[in-house]
């Protein structure tokens, strides 16, 4: 058993090698490699590539590697890189992946009303898309109440009319009917 994982890992290091290659074929093609033989260790190295790369088939490679990912404990991994000031700019992308992929967010989403008050409105569309679109979520009643908190601590500050924060607003009526099904 240990043998084979340490075949897995050796896998994976040659390809995030091959990502990092000068060659861009090579890159593209480790990025379909990694979507066989990956794990969730590589999805910084891949976020690191997206921002580094200015070559957009690339950067579409990497972005339908997050948006088909399947694994439940990619949430977990994937929170704590949107809070990096290194992929903010991409942050909308990133978010956008995340719903594409259907896993469940629900356990993060206090962070995700966090990350949609601190965003532009393009992040905060999709933090309320991935939100919105949690279906069956084990959500916990203290990340709910939580979220609640955050997001009435921002209007009682902020009364400014906006689109973002009618999106906002949005997101305060889902996460309350969360809370009253709880």
């Amino acid at each position: 058993m240990a043998e084979k994982a340490n075949a897995k890992q050796k896998k994976i290091v040659e390809l995030l090698t091959k990502l990092n290659s000068k060659d861009e074929k090579e890159s593209i093609h480790a990025v379909s490699r990694l979507k066989v033989h990956g794990d969730e260790s590589v999805l910084e190295p891949l976020l690191d590539k997206f921002i580094s790369t200015k070559n957009d088939e690339l950067k579409n490679e990497i972005l339908i590697f997050f948006s088909e990912l399947k694994s439940t404990k990619a949430p977990e991994v994937i929170m704590p890189l949107l809070k990096k000031e290194k992929f903010k700019e991409s942050l909308a992308l990133i978010l956008n992946t995340m719903w594409n992929s259907g896993l469940d967010y629900s356990q993060n989403i206090s962070d995700l009303c966090q990350i949609a008050i601190n965003g532009d409105f393009m992040v905060t569309f999709e933090c309320y898309t991935i939100i919105d679109n949690i279906n069956d979520g084990e959500f916990e009643e203290e990340d709910i109440n939580d979220a609640l908190i955050i997001l009435k601590e921002h209007f009682s500050g902020n009364q400014e009319e906006s689109q973002k924060n009618a999106i906002l607003q949005d997101m305060l009526g889902i996460v309350s009917a969360i809370s009253l099904s709880l």
